[in-house]
């Protein structure tokens, strides 16, 4: 399909998801097509067609998986491709949106992205949400394979009346280490455990197996969590960081990480009780 909009989402699977539903969102507005290309990277090393699909009652959207013509032609150009994709953009797009226009557009450096809705061929990379609209998260759907995998372990909450969602954050985000000790979720985790006593048990979702460790240490069977080290380089860690996602999105509320769009997305996708566990005033 030939589009009036292209569009590459980068960044991990919350800034892509963010990406893909914002801007349906504007396409369906101005009764745009659009095509979604999906790259996989280091950050990202999976294909989209083993995470989700785009809700069937949307029109005139395609998603797909990059083919190796998309490396050269419509990748995001940057040094490890020597920016040669911006080349061939140039006669492929009227409209060519980089990452430096939307990172300026974020941090409202730039107000917005001015009159596009002029251009006949729109390109854009782009790794959050700027147009949006209630629900749009409902744009995209979980595969069978995720639903099973989500189903599977919402059943070990059954019969328990309120469900706790934990998002602790740690690798390499450097903000969500600062800012959101694990001390801040231990006392959360207590502060429910006090108050709900049997009735409430916690999902843990974290890229740290230190972390899951040390809170199954001190809750116990309170705790359920996917005791295994996820990997954002390989297909197996992103369809367990996926499942983790959809978890967290049917819980009653999330105690996230600051700076985490992983988690955030989650609550988004469900529209649950949210809160950031932050030792500053950013929450």
């Amino acid at each position: 399909m030939e589009a009036d909009f292209t569009l590459v989402p980068i960044g991990g699977l919350g800034n892509r998801i963010n990406a893909i539903c914002s801007v349906i969102t504007y396409c369906k507005q101005k009764n745009k097509s659009l095509k979604i290309l999906w790259f996989k990277d280091h950050g990202l090393n999976c294909a989209v067609k083993e995470l989700m699909f785009i809700n069937p009652e949307i029109s005139n959207v395609e998603m797909c998986d990059a083919k190796l013509s998309d490396l050269i032609l419509r990748d995001n150009p940057r040094r490890r491709n020597f920016w040669i994709p911006k080349f061939f953009q140039y006669f492929l797009f009227d409209r060519r949106i980089y990452i430096n226009e939307v990172d300026q557009v974020y941090s409202h450096k730039k107000t917005d992205f001015g009159e596009i809705d002029h251009y006949k061929h729109i390109f854009m990379i782009n790794w959050g949400a700027y147009w949006h609209e209630n629900e749009m998260w409902k744009s995209i759907m979980i595969t069978p394979q995720i639903k099973n995998k989500v189903n599977e372990i919402m059943n070990f909450f059954s019969g328990v009346k309120r469900i706790i969602g934990i998002h602790v954050r740690r690798t390499d985000n450097l903000l969500a280490i600062k800012h959101s000790p694990t001390e801040l979720f231990e006392k959360k985790i207590q502060e429910e455990i006090d108050l709900y006593k049997e009735n409430v048990r916690f999902y843990l979702a974290s890229d740290s197996m230190e972390v899951k460790n040390e809170i199954i240490s001190k809750f116990g069977d309170k705790i359920i969590t996917a005791m295994k080290a996820s990997s954002r380089n390989n297909k197996e860690g992103i369809i367990e960081a996926f499942v983790d996602m959809n978890v967290l999105s049917q819980t009653d509320k999330i105690y996230a990480s600051y700076c985490s769009s992983f988690s955030y997305t989650a609550h988004y996708l469900s529209g649950n009780d949210y809160e950031v566990l932050s030792q500053t005033d950013y929450s």
